[in-house]
């Protein structure tokens, strides 16, 4: 998937408030090669449940950390998730930091960022 086309997908998800079939099937696409045919994905729709999104990052990151955040009192909550690869230093390759006012959509956003922000095989 082309960098503008992930930028795209990231900007549409983050700021959807439920998932139709066309973006269902984007970010299914996009996440899909990460996994290089070990990855196991959940079964239609499992990838948008809070649970299934956080065991795919563990599968896809490993040993990443997941900082969660959010505000209870904005209106659908206001969510922040960062994803890096240690904890300990600033050095970090690569963070991917998603936004939504939805947990999943959050979570998606930030691996998508992962994903567009490694290096490309050649």
């Amino acid at each position: 998937m082309e960098t503008q086309d992930i930028h795209s997908l990231i900007k549409h998800l983050e700021a959807a408030s439920s998932l139709d079939a066309a973006l269902a099937a984007a970010v299914h696409n996009a996440v899909c090669p990460i996994g290089a045919g070990d990855l196991t994905l959940p079964a239609d729709g499992g990838l948008f449940s809070t649970d299934e999104v956080i065991h795919l990052i563990d599968e896809a990151l490993p040993e990443w950390s997941i900082k969660l955040t959010g505000r209870a009192s904005n209106i659908n909550g206001h969510w922040v998730c960062t994803l890096r690869q240690s904890e300990v230093r600033d050095n970090d390759e690569v963070i991917g930091i998603g936004q939504s006012a939805v947990l999943a959509h959050a979570l998606l956003a930030a691996l998508l960022k992962v994903i567009d922000g490694r290096p490309r095989e050649v």
